[in-house]
């Protein structure tokens, strides 16, 4: 059902949602900026750096690092 109704498979939803939450969680520094990536990915629920990385380039084009530097930036 999910295949027919998204198009896409249950794992790439998953990855989905859980990129889209480490993005609300890099760029919240006032909240989780006490917190490193690595805290992050495995509070979402990834066990390994790489897997979190490819995800998270699958679906937001950047490195988790690049994004948040630029979350950085855009703070300022």
């Amino acid at each position: 059902m999910i295949n027919s109704f998204y198009g896409k498979n249950f794992k790439t939803i998953l990855n989905e949602c859980r990129v889209r939450e480490a993005c609300i969680r890099l760029g919240d520094t006032e909240r989780y900026g006490n917190i490193t990536i690595q805290g992050i990915y495995e509070s979402l629920g990834y066990r390994s750096a790489s897997s979190f990385n490819r995800a998270f380039r699958l679906v937001t084009g950047m490195s988790p690092s690049a994004f948040l530097k630029q979350a950085q930036v855009e703070e300022v």
